[in-house]
């Protein structure tokens, strides 16, 4: 009698502990789940909606044409006030001054655009890579405002010489493969060749040449001033048409958000990262949106090594691809 009670009451802890045992299972399982440890690696980029791998991070990537898309399309925010700085000399080059970014964050390693693709057949896009690789040429040609300026200058460099004319062809190479790659058609206003000349006037009528429906132009900047550094867009500080004004507004912002999001450092001496200026020919000439990004100072070490390796360039590269695919989802063909 004894021993039998005995079996029943280890048999019932037994069952007890099997019971508890598989609830605890259960729990761990709800956790997994629901992101507990060892969650989902669903990630989701800044404003966007939930994708899987929507940011990669850790490291130097492969070029990609995946996107993170806003849950909500919508035009950029318009709304800000713009300083009017005194304009910097040369077609899309920065000179002196003594602008600051501090405090601007710097720029994660590694980290890229990816998630879902919205699809951008049938949509036209010109690129307008800065400067060219023949030093430019001082044949005066018309600067779309009654007045006359040089064809083109030879742009910056690096204090190690990486000129500024191959790191614009570079991010425009690697950002036109990028908005193909989503089924956009692209046109170049230059090609790599010692010998191309491509006056500001050809380049500012670009996008009307080729029927794109935007014009963005890629630089790097030149202040003499090796602190300053940041990103930041040029549009016109007086308007020539419509699509001159607010359009153009709507398209430094998409660009100058997806920089931001990539972590680059926006350049605070600009409210909003815009600048207004009316003595740039490549913007004068467009009848359609038309922007100059000023993408990093080449002066800058910090800046200089970062736009001097393929790493960065493919990055400054997505973040541009993406503003430019966002500026084009809002802004339905033919509406």
């Amino acid at each position: 009698m004894v021993l039998t009670a005995a079996k029943r009451r280890i048999g019932t802890v037994a069952t007890a502990v099997g019971l508890v045992a598989a609830l605890g299972g259960v729990v761990f399982g709800i956790a997994q789940l629901s992101g507990g440890s060892g969650a989902s690696s669903t990630a989701t980029g800044p404003g966007s909606a939930s994708v899987a791998g929507a940011w990669v991070s850790g490291g130097p990537v492969a070029p990609t044409s995946q996107w993170t898309v806003p849950a909500t399309p919508s035009q950029p925010p318009t709304s800000q006030a713009y300083s009017t700085q005194a304009p910097e000399t040369g077609e899309g080059l920065g000179a002196g001054g003594s602008a600051s970014s501090t405090g601007a964050t710097q720029p994660e390693a590694g980290r890229t655009f990816a998630g879902a693709t919205v699809s951008l057949a049938g949509r036209v896009v010109a690129l307008d890579p800065g400067h060219t690789p023949s030093g430019g040429s001082s044949r005066q040609v018309p600067d779309g405002r009654g007045g006359m300026k040089a064809c083109n200058t030879s742009g910056t460099a690096t204090d190690a010489g990486y000129p500024e004319h191959a790191f614009n062809y570079d991010v425009a190479v690697r950002a036109q493969a990028l908005l193909e790659a989503r089924g956009a058609t692209v046109h170049l206003s230059r090609g790599d060749s010692a010998t191309e000349v491509v006056c500001v006037d050809e380049r500012g009528k670009f996008a009307d040449t080729v029927g794109a429906e935007l014009l963005v132009s890629i630089h790097g900047d030149g202040n003499t001033d090796r602190s300053v550094k940041g990103f930041f867009a040029i549009v016109s500080g007086a308007p020539l048409n419509a699509a001159q004004g607010e359009p153009s507004v709507e398209l430094a912002n998409a660009v100058l958000l997806r920089l931001r999001e990539a972590g680059f450092t926006q350049n605070s001496a600009y409210s909003g990262g815009i600048s207004r200026r009316s003595d740039i020919a490549g913007v004068a000439f467009s009848t359609k949106p038309v922007v100059m990004f000023e993408l990093g100072e080449m002066r800058n070490p910090e800046e200089a090594a970062l736009m001097s390796s393929p790493e960065g360039r493919q990055r400054y590269a997505e973040a541009v691809a993406a503003g430019i695919g966002d500026w084009l989802i809002a802004h339905p063909a033919g509406a």
